[in-house]
């Protein structure tokens, strides 16, 4: 029953990481779209189009083992004890935020980089990071800012909201009564 309750623990940590690889995916892939839809000029709409989402998805696969290496780092460290208990649960769902919050955001703020400097990020995002106080006062005189990140905070919560809900219904319900139990789904008619 141990050994059950254990795989299945590790099935819902691979679980996580795979819903935030599809999302860094998703939301490269959207962004990808937006910025064609969004700026037509720089790459007309053709079939060549098809090619060029071919190597963007090929980058993003690449760039995902980057990407996934601090997620990996906070979904597998913990104990399956911890992870059994609904601390644990709590821990592993703001996680998931946080990197969505994380993916999301980058989304947003390549799309305006793109905006004003016609490319993705490139040196001159190398700018941002050295010279940061006169960039973030730059960004806060140009940008709407309250309204974009909370757009970016209620599009985070809404993916988390699909990935959690999705991990939970595919992990299944764990052992109950066993030691550390990783129930995923309450029960009916039992409180927690």
């Amino acid at each position: 029953m141990r050994n059950t309750l254990i795989n299945k623990i590790g099935a819902f940590r691979l679980r996580c990481l795979a819903g935030l690889a599809a999302l860094f995916i998703i939301v490269n892939l959207a962004t990808r779209l937006v910025l064609q839809i969004g700026f037509p000029e720089a790459l007309p709409m053709s079939w060549r189009m098809m090619g060029y989402l071919g190597e963007g998805l090929v980058n993003d696969m690449a760039t995902l083992t980057f990407a996934l290496l601090l997620p990996a780092a906070f979904i597998l460290l913990p104990t399956n004890k911890f992870l059994g208990r609904r601390v644990g649960r709590l821990y592993c769902l703001a996680v998931i935020f946080c990197f969505s919050l994380v993916f999301i955001f980058t989304a947003f703020a390549e799309y305006f980089f793109w905006d004003e400097f016609g490319s993705r990020f490139n040196f001159i995002a190398v700018d941002y990071i050295i010279y940061t106080t006169e960039m973030l006062r730059n960004i806060v005189e140009s940008y709407p800012l309250a309204p974009l990140l909370s757009a970016v905070a209620a599009l985070a919560a809404l993916a988390t909201t699909v990935l959690w809900r999705t991990i939970r219904r595919r992990a299944g319900r764990l052992q109950p009564g066993a030691a550390g139990s990783a129930d995923l789904r309450p029960r009916p008619g039992v409180r927690r």
